[in-house]
Parts: C-alpha cells; structure tokens; sequence
C-alpha cells in the first residue's frame, strides 16, 4: 500500500512521496519480474506442444505396428515412423528459433522497418537516456553468427525473432 499523510509538518511530505516513489518502483519491478516469468512459461508451454504433438503421433503408429499382422501394413508403418522421426530432426536439429514477446500499449508508435536500425527510438521517454542502439547491436551478434532477426507486431505485441541454421 501507499502511504497516507494526515498531516504535513517538517519534511513528512517530501518522505511520504519518496517512499511511495520507491514503493511504486518495487510494484513496476514485481509486474515486469511476472511478466518475465509468464514468457518463460509460454516458451515451456510452446516447446512442450512442440515435442508431445509429434511424440503422439509416432506412438499411434508405434501402436498400428504393434497390432499389424499383414507384412505389407508393418514395412508401411516402419517407414512412416522413419520419415516422421527424419522430420522432426531436420525441422528440431537443423534450426532453432528464438522468440521474444513484449507487449506494447502504443504499437502504432514503433516503425516496424526501423526498430533493427541504429539509433532508432519509438519511446519517447527514453529519447534522454537511450542510445537506440540496443536492436541494433542484437542485429550486428546475430548477422555475425550468420544467423536471421527480424520484428514483427501481432496485435499489441512487439515481437524479435532470431533463427540459426545449426550443424548436423
């Protein structure tokens, strides 16, 4: 809770808005600490879709060949299970995808085409303090591993991909 002041004598005012500014501070780090958490249980929640969704269907084909008595059937269902595990390596192993999500309450401010740029600035309460050079420096390291970033906004949502090719 804010603190309340009935009476303003001596400095209490000026250490009533201190304490309530840092009280105010702590309740904007705890927010964004829970919205950090929540992305982190997004991604687990996506990776975990992912991999079951693939997993259940080899075992429903691991199941048809349990159960398969014609040779034709069985030969079909082991090259099935083949191909779709060849699949998902070549789709799991050979690239990874990283996804940053953050949810903006003005999208319209932020230039898509720009944000990767250097010294681009879409808030203007960090025109004082920011450089606008921190995508920037993000776009030089992921080149540089030849690697893929682009942004994109879905609704409210600004988001940063980052792809890699990944070695066999």
């Amino acid at each position: 809770m804010l603190i309340t002041k009935e009476i303003d004598w001596g400095n209490t005012g000026e250490l009533t808005e201190l304490l309530n500014g840092i009280l105010r501070e702590r309740r904007k780090e705890h927010a964004d600490y829970m919205r950090k958490e929540q992305m982190i249980a997004d991604a687990y929640t996506n990776l975990s879709h992912d991999i079951r969704t693939p997993l259940t269907s080899l075992d429903g084909y691991f199941q048809l060949l349990e159960n398969a008595c014609d040779e034709t059937d069985r030969k079909r269902y082991i090259y099935i299970i083949q191909e779709r595990i060849e699949i998902q390596l070549k789709k799991n192993v050979n690239k990874a995808e990283l996804v940053f999500r953050n949810k903006v309450e003005s999208p319209g401010n932020i230039d898509i085409t720009q944000i990767l740029e250097r010294f681009y600035k879409a808030d203007e309460a960090r025109n004082k303090n920011s450089t606008g050079l921190g995508l920037s420096i993000a776009k030089g390291f992921v080149l540089k591993m030849d690697g893929e970033i682009e942004a994109e906004m879905e609704d409210k949502w600004f988001c940063i991909k980052i792809r890699f090719e990944c070695e066999n």
